[in-house]
């Protein structure tokens, strides 16, 4: 579960090509039936942290002697838009078919009359929320490092038409406390857009709503308007709208959306300014795509790193 530091996964930046079709619950069957984990196979350690229904605890796996977090989730709490089919969570459905180096490795899932069960790799790092919280604000240098390897997995989950819906510092995890390596986690809001249909719905913290969510349907380009808001949170290391009940920040998201100014973000270079503006487009048919992202000339150097 160790993760590499940023120049040397850089290296490994060989294209992921998944396929766009969804994987199909038939072709994830394995030729043999696998024993079927419990809670009893897993061993309580330690709290590490609780969302809005949900609850995360280091455990050991008993059988192979690992240590891997486990996100429990009461079925009290869950709606019928969490669920991928009768019994299968979507977060579960998503996570089993993803395996990209800067998203949350998943191992199993299961359940027990009350809850449901998600075991992932165990972060030591923390939350990139918390190391922000601890320092302020982070250089432009270490913002820079951490949007390209964030985008890299928007743009591995956008290439599977996977809209995650609720990107922000809290949801990106480091695998080590020198926040070298990122990851992105917590994908219950994420849902599949297709060609022919868009998503609709609000999910996701308030304060990275992209302006179109307000308006009813929307694409992928949401999660580029929610990196661009963490951007502008992690240089300034404040928050995104001065409001702070969800109805005043949506009023002001629809009235007048987050807009980078030099004055705000003093010591930002031209080049980073002019990213997070691509990013912090208002029409979203103007907006970057993560793809065009990780071209811009703000990750020159880092690219130069990754050939």
């Amino acid at each position: 579960m160790g993760c590499v530091n940023v120049k040397k996964q850089a290296k490994l930046r060989i294209k992921v090509t998944p396929s766009i079709t969804p994987v199909t619950d038939e072709s994830r069957k394995p030729s043999y039936e696998l024993p079927s984990s419990s809670p009893s196979d897993y061993e309580p350690l330690s709290f590490l942290g609780a969302g809005g229904f949900a609850e995360v605890t280091a455990c050991k796996h008993i059988p192979t002697h690992s240590i891997r977090a486990q996100k429990k989730i009461p079925k009290s709490k869950i709606k019928s838009y969490h669920m991928h089919s009768q019994n299968t969570l979507k977060e579960a459905y998503f996570l089993e078919s993803l395996d990209h180096p800067n998203i949350i490795k998943f191992f199993e899932h299961f359940d027990d009359r009350d809850n449901y069960y998600l075991i992932t790799e165990i972060c030591k790092g923390n939350s990139l929320y918390s190391h922000l919280a601890k320092s302020g604000k982070l250089s432009e240098k270490k913002v820079r490092e951490t949007m390209f390897q964030i985008l890299q997995a928007v743009e591995y989950l956008h290439e599977k038409n996977i809209v995650h819906r609720d990107i922000k510092p809290e949801n990106i995890l480091l695998t080590l406390p020198d926040g070298c390596c990122m990851k992105i986690s917590d994908i219950g809001s994420a849902d599949q857009i297709t060609k022919k249909n868009k998503l609709s719905g609000c999910f996701g913290s308030v304060f990275y709503l992209a302006p179109e969510i307000l308006k009813g349907e929307y694409d992928e380009k949401v999660d580029i308007w929610s990196c661009g808001v963490m951007m502008w949170v992690l240089i300034t290391g404040k928050k995104p709208y001065e409001e702070i009940d969800a109805k005043s920040v949506k009023e002001k998201i629809g009235q007048k959306p987050l807009q980078p100014k030099q004055f705000e973000l003093s010591g930002l270079s031209c080049d980073g300014l002019d990213f997070m503006r691509k990013l912090l487009e208002v029409d979203s048919g103007k907006r970057i795509s993560a793809t065009d992202a990780l071209k811009h000339k703000w990750f020159e150097d880092i690219s130069k790193e990754h050939e």
